[in-house]
């Protein structure tokens, strides 16, 4: 399944958001194993998991569901009118 991990970065000074295009069997799959590996390094005391190689805290690996987006549901989130 295509997917879209949308991910906000930066602090007061600056900051943006990475859109990472991803295929996964499903984007229920890919949750799951996200709050595995995120469960796995929380036993081992570790503050953070790579996740499509970029590395998150716990924390926010914590609410990637709200971060995983199928493509049409990336796109009715994100697509804006034009006016001719």
């Amino acid at each position: 399944m295509q997917l879209i991990y949308s991910y906000d970065w930066g602090d007061e000074s600056c900051g943006g958001v990475e859109i990472i295009p991803f295929e996964y069997s499903s984007k229920e799959d890919f949750i799951k194993d996200v709050f595995i590996k995120m469960k796995d390094a929380i036993k081992k005391g570790v503050g953070a998991i790579l996740v499509l190689d970029y590395p998150l805290s716990i924390d926010i690996a914590s609410h990637i569901k709200y971060s995983v987006f199928t493509l049409e549901e990336w796109f009715e989130k994100n697509k804006r009118e034009f006016k001719k």
